[in-house]
């Protein structure tokens, strides 16, 4: 069986991933990380060390991408692949890298979080989840079942992660990556714009010595929640990844 290691989005937990999980338990044992606890990069980095085998697939979806990245591209094990969801490189704007989110718009969102309304942050951050998916109604509704007040943590804690995602740019770190990566977007992604994808094929073409080992994939009505609306399609591209290592 692949062990498959799945670093969680900011402010997300595991109940994301029940039906994801089940539907790849032939195949796979599936180990969740959240990330909505108090640590260090390197202190991350560590755990993730802890939980890796030679027959491990890391994935990540979003900040856990770049946490995915950040550790593939430094680590000593050897191990099967890299997939990444819905994750930009480097997550805010920056010159020379347009297409991220602008630092203004995370800046409300940071706001939000300090100001310690649950109710308005999940409101809000469900919206952004799956504003642009044709699937919004059905995901919201499943979001509902394990995104609430009560599941999310502490505002001090939510901004560490947000921290994380600010200042983590693993644009340099991507280009060191030899393994065989697998990376996922979303055509309707309000958080990650899927243009990035560009980016992202001219920074492994210009500066990576393994650019072949890269493949970069938008789908077309994707928003920035993957687990539901859109898990056939995940789950059959990381199937069909997984024949090609």
């Amino acid at each position: 069986m692949i062990h498959l290691l799945l670093i969680n989005g900011w402010s997300a937990n595991a109940d994301f991933w029940v039906e994801f999980s089940k539907d790849l338990s032939a195949q796979f044992t599936v180990q969740i990380i959240d990330i909505d606890q108090t640590k260090s990069l390197d202190e991350w980095l560590g755990l993730v060390d802890q939980n890796i085998s030679s027959n491990t697939l890391l994935m990540g979806w979003s900040l856990g991408g770049n946490l995915a990245i950040k550790y593939a591209s430094s680590s000593q094990k050897e191990f099967l692949g890299l997939i990444t969801l819905q994750t930009n490189p480097c997550f805010i704007a920056q010159n020379q890298w347009a297409n991220a989110l602008p630092l203004s718009e995370f800046s409300a969102l940071y706001d939000l979080v300090k100001e310690g309304d649950k109710k308005a942050l999940v409101r809000r951050f469900t919206h952004l989840l799956v504003n642009g998916s044709k699937q919004y109604k059905s995901d919201r509704k499943q979001l509902k079942t394990c995104y609430s007040e009560v599941t999310i943590r502490e505002s001090a804690t939510l901004l560490s992660s947000l921290d994380l995602l600010r200042d983590l740019d693993v644009r340099n770190a991507l280009i060191k990556v030899s393994l065989p990566c697998l990376h996922i977007l979303g055509k309707k992604d309000v958080l990650i714009p899927a243009e990035v994808e560009t980016d992202i094929n001219d920074l492994i073409c210009e500066n990576s010595r393994n650019r072949q080992n890269h493949q970069v994939k938008v789908l077309a009505e994707m928003a920035h929640l993957p687990c539901w609306g859109h898990r056939s399609e995940i789950l059959m591209d990381i199937k069909n990844f997984v024949k090609t290592l």
